[in-house]
């Protein structure tokens, strides 16, 4: 069951800093570099936390 949540939790993660770093960067007049950066880092944690739980599934 935790992996299957740190999976869901991952994609959001991923789905949601990409978007909100997209969007900021397509359709914002300002682009606040702060909240560009900390989308960014979202995605990229998202990201990181599917690939390390699709790693362990296989380890099992």
């Amino acid at each position: 069951m935790r992996k299957y949540l740190a999976l869901l939790v991952g994609i959001v993660f991923a789905i949601g800093g990409a978007i909100v770093a997209l969007d900021l960067l397509l359709v914002a007049r300002v682009v606040p570099l702060l909240l560009l950066s900390g989308s960014g880092f979202v995605a990229v944690m998202g990201c990181y936390l599917v690939w390390e739980t699709l790693r362990d599934w296989r380890k099992t």
